[in-house]
């Protein structure tokens, strides 16, 4: 997808966070960027995303949008509204 980073074409390791609420998605997605070399943590519902986003300060995100307790759009806006995640993808 263009706009998006390659997070397989660097030799750099990431924090990626993965957030769905789908318990099985989420991990099953965490494991295959974990496979690929990267750092990951899990969330499943979009407060604890903004949570975890707080001390783990993930490069990327991958999100559901449909989420309980905040949509990912909220999510998402409260995470770049932190401190240091304004680069956040």
């Amino acid at each position: 997808m263009s706009g998006l980073p390659d997070i397989q074409s660097t030799s750099r390791s990431r924090r990626v966070l993965v957030v769905d609420d789908s318990i099985d998605a989420c991990e099953s997605l965490a494991a295959v960027v974990q496979m690929l070399g990267h750092t990951t943590r899990t969330a499943f519902d979009g407060q604890q995303a903004v949570d975890i986003a707080a001390q783990f300060h993930p490069q990327l995100i991958l999100m559901d949008l449909t989420l309980p307790r905040l949509s990912g759009y909220e999510a998402l806006a409260r995470i770049r509204a932190q401190a240091g995640q304004h680069d956040t993808t």
